[in-house]
């Protein structure tokens, strides 16, 4: 999170960016992690999730 990256920041470091598994993408977040110029990388995203879902038809 973004606590964790300023804790970092604070005691010195210098933080390239964050990693993390999954993001919905919410424009909060996104201009959240702008603001703190920290580029958030993610292995896949709601969007990638809802278009492997339809191609497979599991949406009902």
């Amino acid at each position: 999170s973004l606590q964790a990256v300023d804790a970092l920041r604070e005691a010195g470091a210098h933080v390239l960016g964050m990693g993390a598994i999954f993001t919905y993408g919410f424009q909060q977040s996104i201009d959240a992690f702008a603001e703190k110029e920290c580029p958030l990388f993610t292995l896949s995203d709601y969007d990638h999730l809802l278009g492997v879902a339809e191609a497979r038809n599991t949406l009902h």
